[in-house]
């Protein structure tokens, strides 16, 4: 396109913002936590960002309450994708897309791609019911390197031509009759209480919308009669305060089931992120469990 890519050594929000204004950048992507740095870098005044018209935010779910924010703040037409390391981008919300697509989706597959939602065994599922994201297309991988055994188990079964390169991506999702997917949380972040599957994206997606939370995530804890119970982990805002009290008569107040509220609640000062940008649930869980124990009470 004959533009100009520009870099940073190292990402820092206020920084960032000033590179955006004097280089005058159109076009930037990112995780999650950078679309929310450079949200509210400008809310609280360190630059304009007049001139970005996409923010393409990709590599985690992305709260949409954040996303509807980003869009009113920025005024740049911020897309959302799916994709991982072993695919590449698979979806993706287009810029003509009607609001309520690129609010509440991740996107259709881009052209050659193919996606489809199964149950657990490979069997594709109806629109709009929830099962693994499974994809397959010219970008998708062809192995783990000397892993022949992983790579085998990585992609469904099935000796039918048809059923031949369907990559398992381990996410689960929904998809809806205009074949646009919402990722819904991963396979190893399915919370079964009593017997019951928790929304964990949804839940999550609800408590961002609270004014005293900047991050939250949900992880499992183990629980002697459940089996599993909700933990809800926040990062309140600078100065806020935010407790299960408050928690519960707000996801009260969204009209949220009760079986779905979390038991538990931790605020902390920060999460467990890899440097893209996703919170490292496997490390989260490890810190709950040695902060509150497997305990039948709630705390």
């Amino acid at each position: 396109l004959g533009g100009t890519v520009v870099l940073m050594e190292r990402w820092e929000a206020k920084e960032g913002v000033v590179l955006i204004d004097r280089e005058k950048v159109t076009w930037m992507m990112g995780a999650t936590p950078f679309l929310q740095d450079v949200t509210e870098a400008v809310e609280a005044g360190d630059g304009h960002c007049r001139s970005l018209e996409i923010f393409l935010c990709s590599g985690a779910p992305v709260p949409r309450p954040l996303l509807a924010r980003a869009n009113e703040v920025l005024r740049a037409r911020v897309v959302s994708g799916w994709g991982m390391t072993e695919v590449g981008l698979a979806t993706l919300t287009r810029i003509d897309d009607p609001p309520e697509k690129i609010l509440h989706s991740d996107g259709r597959p881009l052209p050659g791609m193919g996606i489809r939602i199964v149950d657990a065994e490979d069997r594709p599922l109806p629109a709009d019911m929830e099962g693994e994201l499974q994809c397959r297309g010219p970008s998708v991988f062809a192995g783990y390197w000397r892993r022949p055994e992983l790579t085998a188990a990585s992609f469904a079964s099935g000796e039918a031509a048809a059923e031949a390169g369907w990559l398992r991506t381990g996410d689960r999702a929904r998809c809806d009759a205009e074949g646009y997917i919402r990722i819904t949380g991963r396979s190893k972040d399915i919370i079964v209480r009593g017997g019951e599957n928790i929304p964990v994206v949804e839940v999550e997606d609800l408590l961002h919308k609270h004014p005293a939370v900047l991050q939250a995530a949900i992880v499992a804890v183990p629980d002697p009669r459940f089996q599993e119970r909700a933990c809800a982990v926040i990062v309140a805002r600078d100065g806020a305060a935010f407790d299960i009290g408050q928690m519960r008569s707000f996801l009260e107040s969204a009209r949220l089931a009760r079986q779905y509220f979390p038991e538990h609640l931790l605020v902390l000062d920060a999460l467990p992120m890899t440097p893209s940008g996703k919170v490292q649930k496997f490390l989260l869980r490890k810190m709950v469990l040695e902060i509150i124990g497997v305990a039948d009470n709630e705390q």
